[in-house]
């Protein structure tokens, strides 16, 4: 899969993980359906709450109110603009998902409301003062697990 992710995206999540210092945050990802494998990231949210220097916990009532906001202002138009998946931060760790990350992505997949094939997670930490790390990986309902190819658009 590949994935789009636009400047200002990026900004957002600097903003955040600067407020955030050490403890981990996270949030949605609402995106577009560009074409066969290509999405493109429109939307995040950001929850601060429930994160401490290891871990985070995603509030899954905040987070479908937030999904059903945003699907809203896209006139509900499930085949190009939906609900991609998740992001947190690893601030004192790489930024890869660790085997709980990967778990909690399939038991998000699992869930009959969440009604999708697929889902991605961003993870995301500071590198020194300006830099991100990231990586994004896709999980299937098949079990399997793809790392996405991430292009930064200006």
């Amino acid at each position: 899969m590949n994935l789009k992710i636009d400047i200002k995206t990026l900004k957002l999540w600097l903003e955040a993980l600067y407020i955030a210092e050490d403890k981990e945050i996270g949030g949605v990802l609402f995106g577009e359906h560009i074409e066969s494998d290509v999405f493109k990231v429109l939307e995040i949210t950001t929850q601060f709450s429930d994160g401490d220097q290891s871990n985070f916990k995603r509030n899954g009532d905040e987070a479908r109110d937030e999904i059903k906001k945003i699907r809203s202002n896209f006139k509900d138009d499930n085949k190009r603009y939906n609900y991609l998946g998740e992001w947190h931060s690893h601030p004192n760790s790489a930024a890869v998902p660790s085997e709980t990350d990967d778990k909690t992505m399939f038991k998000i997949l699992g869930d009959s409301a969440t009604n999708a094939n697929f889902l991605v997670l961003i993870i995301l930490r500071l590198a020194g003062d300006i830099n991100l790390e990231l990586s994004a990986r896709t999980y299937l309902c098949s079990g399997q697990i793809i790392e996405c190819k991430i292009e930064i658009e200006s």
